[in-house]
């Protein structure tokens, strides 16, 4: 995200509580207190408590505990409950939590200020300022918009404009980060911002349609700091010797496929997964398609490498000066896959705390010399090539990289390798962390009969 100056955050549910929101916080609360309310009944009194807060201004005045303290003394007025003891155990619950949550939150601000600026738009009560103060996330931001402050209430979109008028930063430049789709990430792109949706916590079901409403899905907030960091790589040097016996004779990431070259599809794929900034090599015979993607590279910023190499593994080499400030996500040009499950991937191996390498890996064999991947129950790849051979499961053509791997580029040369496959070997060799992720079916295009078959998938809308 190269572009990317600005990040804005919601508060309840997103830096308060990840991905939690403050009903169903109440609700956990309420549990541990030894009170057992029907969802409908506590969602109500919630709301109850809601409407009261914005109504009320001497809420303005007041700090979290006494926030929170009018939250459940309007609830249990509403459901009828007289417990003190109760009322008091509930806040100190709450509360205990949120600060918890908020301390996480400040330290990854913290980390995420010294690259970019930093704000807050939430619906609030007029006290929000006060809240991010005594918490120490205030002085990290460069503004905090509180609704009943500006007038203005989520899902408003105006509520947006007033906050980058307010910093001076354009929407494109902006990611707004919210836990809600309707109040937050459907009204931040109705104005051009960027968007990151905070998922649910697991055990809720999401569908596809809801993922693709955000540019960004996180299954947590720390997902956040790897992803506006995160670059692609792309690998376009090869010259297609086998298409060419065939008569096509165009740059081998020019080669079309339902419409677009193979080249589009993996842009398309990197926009998906919501990545801006990308370094692609292609071979010198191939101007043409640094000019092919200038003209179809809005939304990212393309650093292409001109330079003819022997192996895809030489390839990534190559790129090494343009990937190795941070974990980066690589694509081969050749590999046509649903750009959806690009970026699953990319979320699935972003959460491998401890992986220096995660491979795209699938059951669907199409190629003539398929890498096999054995891996445990949890993912952790056990063996590569020939010596898994009994596994159904076989690399994709899509790795997530962290950029120690790159330690290993002077040792894979001197042992002469002379393809990718035989460095990932020697990483898992040499004692470095490699896991598998499961994608769906991937069309590897390098034979004539490929090009047919990647249509009739792309055509299907990637159907297995």
């Amino acid at each position: 995200m190269g572009d990317l100056r600005l990040i804005l955050f919601d508060f309840g549910g997103t830096l308060d509580g990840p991905g939690v929101p403050w009903v169903d916080r109440f609700a956990v609360a309420y549990g541990k207190a030894g009170l057992e309310i029907p969802a409908e009944r506590l969602r109500r009194a919630a709301a109850v408590g809601t409407r009261s807060a914005y109504d009320t201004p001497a809420v303005a005045g007041y700090d979290l505990r006494e926030t929170v303290a009018f939250h459940v003394a309007a609830q249990f007025s509403w459901l009828g409950i007289v417990d003190a003891a109760a009322a008091e155990r509930i806040v100190a619950i709450f509360v205990r939590e949120t600060t918890t949550a908020l301390a996480t939150s400040r330290s990854l601000l913290e980390r995420l200020r010294h690259r970019f600026r930093l704000g807050v738009v939430s619906n609030f009560y007029g006290n929000l300022h006060r809240i991010l103060s005594s918490s120490g996330i205030a002085p990290l931001l460069s503004s905090i918009v509180d609704s009943t402050v500006v007038g203005v209430r989520k899902p408003d979109p105006r509520i947006f404009e007033l906050a980058i008028a307010k910093a001076g930063v354009g929407a494109t430049e902006t990611l707004y980060v919210g836990d809600s789709l309707e109040q937050d990430i459907v009204p931040a792109r109705a104005v051009g911002l960027r968007t990151a949706w905070l998922m649910p916590f697991p055990g809720e079901t999401i569908s596809r349609e809801q993922r693709d409403r955000a540019e960004l899905c996180l299954g947590a907030l720390d997902d956040l700091e790897r992803l506006v960091c995160m670059k692609a790589g792309i690998i376009a040097a090869g010259h297609g010797e086998r298409l060419r016996t065939a008569g096509i004779s165009q740059p081998k990431p020019l080669v079309r496929v339902a419409g677009a070259a193979l080249i589009d599809h993996t842009l398309h794929a990197i926009r998906t997964a919501g990545l801006r900034e990308v370094a692609c090599i292609v071979n010198e015979e191939s101007a043409a398609v640094e000019t092919h993607c200038r003209e179809r590279s809005a939304g990212l910023s393309i650093t292409f490498l001109k330079r003819t190499t022997p192996s895809s593994m030489e390839s990534l080499f190559a790129l090494e000066p343009h990937l190795r400030d941070g974990t980066f996500l690589l694509l081969t040009v050749d590999a046509i896959i649903a750009p959806a499950a690009v970026r699953d991937f990319m979320m699935a191996a972003i959460r491998r705390d401890d992986a220096d390498a995660v491979l795209a890996v699938s059951s669907f064999i199409d190629d003539e010399k398929p890498l096999h991947v054995a891996c445990l129950a949890d993912g952790r790849v056990t063996a590569l090539g020939d010596a898994a051979a009994g596994s159904p499961l076989i690399t994709a053509g899509l790795y997530v990289f962290r950029p120690t791997i790159f330690a290993e580029v002077e040792k894979a040369r001197s042992a002469g390798f002379t393809a990718l496959r035989y460095f990932l070997a020697h990483l898992l060799a040499h004692g470095y962390r490699m896991y598998a992720e499961h994608v769906p079916k991937c069309i590897d295009v390098d034979r004539p009969d490929d090009l047919l078959s990647a249509e009739e998938f792309v055509r299907s809308g990637y159907q297995t």
